[in-house]
């Protein structure tokens, strides 16, 4: 990647420089693979719910994947609430006919997920939820005589409705289509695209909850007679007219999204063999500006690089660091493994294994102090296939000095983001060193525009140095507070001299509810 576009790689800011900082834990290797399932049936096509969707931290998260270890095709789940183990496999279904295609995702409180089945003699697409154990009774939301298929599955907590997209077979030739969840009923399915052509695999997103970002498809078709990637954006009630987010003379194909973690926009990520091996791209799409950036590379290896997966992120221990990670399946080494890019750390393998390691899926789940990020995917390893995992886990803290990292001119509050929020916000600050190294003592609380103290959330002595802290949104008495404008207020003091107030900042922030 060229190093103009490395320095606001998934900062989502639109022009903006990241301001590359490295965290106390960054980059770490992979872990030692963990198997995930052992059963002896098949167990393939991984899918990760991810927080982009919907809130802001993820703390649990959930993976499904079709399997017939029971002779017949069904979906599995398994659920992470602690960060580094998985639950035991759960059924999602148990019916006779061929489950498959499963996709999944989490709206404020239920996490969803979606799959084709033939248990109506034709393809058609169900859903099903799920608190984190079992699953409810499927819904079937398709009832057309001919096929639909690969349904994507995706939620957004600021408008209350979940959305899940397909391709249908229902007028001659394969089209995308999209259903909406209000909360009690699926509407009748509309269509997203009509060509003659094929528009197949199709990947949908909300961004995140604090801004409302419409929904955003993108799929691969061959109107043009290769396969290019296409996009259409949900607005004003209808969905609008597909545009090209890539249209070369090579096939590009398996587009993914994700949300950068402002809900400024979404990265799409997919295939493609226009430079003569499949390499992966990827490109930039803001809702402000309602455009695409230009296209940037994630790989040019002369191997084939295919199936990515991708995810963004924040560590906060910084004011400015916001991060994503793509993962690839690739035969540089011989074999088929998973590969990352981390957008400071570079290209690493995920796993190197004598087998076939493919369809890579990406999750996170943090408990605020520590965040892990999850590598999953698929492998023959073991003789049949199974879903195996491998993770690295950043120390993030609900309030953590980052690495020292050159001498701080002046102590500073920065700006809280997200900005307004509903749930968690991070206000970061620095310390700056006044004469020889000295603690210094440290004052940051919240006020409503009356001046009364809503909460303190720093009052101690702390070292030079940068810091970020999480509220909540609630008061000192643990209640949470209403909808509105609220001031931060930092207070830096020297321990005596003559600088006694080293700092007092104040700036304003907005709770949503």
């Amino acid at each position: 990647m060229k190093k103009s576009r490395v320095l606001r790689f998934w900062s989502g800011l639109c022009g903006l420089l990241l301001l590359v900082f490295l965290p106390t834990v960054m980059f770490a290797q992979w872990s030692v693979p963990v198997q995930l399932t052992s059963d002896p049936g098949a167990d393939l096509k991984p899918t990760a719910s991810v927080y982009g969707e919907t809130i802001p931290w993820f703390s649990s998260s959930c993976l499904t994947w079709e399997s017939n270890r029971d002779g017949d095709w069904n979906i599995y789940s398994v659920f992470n609430t602690n960060g580094d183990s998985w639950s035991q496999a759960i059924a999602v279904t148990s019916d006779s006919g061929a489950d498959l295609n499963s996709s999944v995702a989490r709206d404020d409180s239920l996490f969803w997920a979606a799959w084709q089945s033939d248990r109506t003699d034709n393809r058609d697409i169900f859903v099903s939820s799920s608190t984190g154990s079992t699953w409810s009774t499927p819904t079937q939301i398709t009832a057309d005589s001919n096929s639909d298929e690969n349904p994507s599955i995706f939620a957004s907590s600021y408008s209350g409705t979940l959305w899940v997209v397909w391709e249908t077979e229902r007028d001659g030739n394969w089209d995308i289509y999209a259903s909406c969840y209000n909360g009690s009923a699926w509407s009748a399915p509309m269509s997203i695209t009509s060509d003659s052509s094929d528009d197949r695999r199709p990947c949908g997103i909300c961004s995140a909850p604090w801004l409302y970002c419409p929904p955003l498809v993108v799929w691969e078709t061959n109107r043009e007679g290769d396969w290019d990637v296409y996009y259409s954006v949900y607005q004003s009630g209808s969905w609008s007219t597909p545009e090209p987010v890539v249209s070369d003379p090579g096939d590009d194909l398996r587009p993914t999204l994700a949300a950068d973690f402002f809900g400024e926009g979404v990265w799409a990520v997919w295939e493609s063999n226009a430079a003569g091996n499949p390499d992966v791209l990827c490109r930039y799409y803001s809702y402000f500006s309602g455009d695409w950036e230009e296209i940037d590379t994630v790989t040019t290896s002369l191997f084939r690089d295919a199936n990515p997966a991708v995810i963004d992120f924040h560590l906060p221990v910084d004011a400015e660091l916001y991060l994503g990670c793509v993962l690839w399946m690739s035969d540089r080494d011989g074999d088929n493994n998973i590969y990352s890019y981390e957008i400071l750390g570079g290209t690493q393998p995920v796993d190197l294994n004598a087998a076939n390691d493919s369809l890579p899926a990406v999750t996170g789940v943090t408990d605020y102090t520590y965040l892990w990020l999850w590598a999953i995917w698929q492998s023959d390893r073991d003789g049949d296939w199974n879903i195996y995992g491998s993770y690295q886990c950043y120390l993030i803290g609900v309030e953590e000095q980052a690495e020292f990292r050159s001498p701080i001119s002046e102590s500073r509050l920065f700006q809280n983001r997200p900005n307004p929020f509903t749930r968690t916000t991070i206000i970061r600050y620095c310390i700056a060193q006044r004469g020889p190294p000295t603690n210094q003592l440290v004052n940051l609380s919240i006020y409503d525009l009356s001046g009364r103290l809503v909460r303190t959330l720093v009052d101690e002595l702390k070292e030079p140095g940068y810091y970020s802290v999480h509220w909540d949104g609630k008061d000192n008495a643990g209640r949470q507070v209403s909808t509105g404008i609220y001031l931060y207020r930092l207070q830096v003091r020297s321990l005596g001299g003559e600088q006694a107030r080293a700092l007092c900042s104040t700036k304003k922030m907005v709770v949503l509810k």
